[in-house]
């Protein structure tokens, strides 16, 4: 392979993983080089429940499996809320901090003008120092 070619398939792997950036926000990952290849979210799952199928069926302790159904209930519904919640979640977030801003906006807007500041009962000179008056014995 001469260098001309190896300098111009370099630059076309940047490019295409350039394009998979700004298109789905996130670097290629290896997986993704391989065709038909599931991803890496998917691979995760199918090894963590087949661990977890293995211990299931290694172990013969009723008290133990229903421990490790309900951690995988548990575990389950937290990666459904992330994956599938959250940003329903956020956008309803997103739109009720907006709501609450323009509703902010409009009160402030709605205030009266503010009245100038009152005027200082004494001005001082340049040099001067200001004395407290005393007061009469209040006990």
């Amino acid at each position: 392979m001469k260098l001309v070619d190896f300098l111009e398939e370099r630059a076309k792997r940047r490019e295409r993983r350039f394009r998979a950036l700004l298109e789905t926000g996130r670097p290629l990952s290896p997986l993704d080089r391989l065709p038909g290849w599931p991803s890496e979210q998917f691979i995760i799952a199918v090894a963590i429940l087949g661990l977890f199928a293995g211990a299931y069926i290694d172990e013969a302790d009723k008290d133990t499996r229903n421990l490790m159904v309900g951690a995988l209930i548990a575990a389950f519904a937290g990666a459904w809320g992330y994956f599938l919640g959250s940003s329903n979640s956020a956008q309803k977030a997103g739109d009720r901090t907006d709501q609450a801003l323009a509703l902010g906006r409009d009160a402030v807007k709605a205030l009266p003008a503010p009245s100038p500041p009152p005027e200082p009962d004494v001005t001082l000179k340049p040099g001067e120092t200001a004395q407290a008056e005393e007061l009469g014995d209040s006990r």
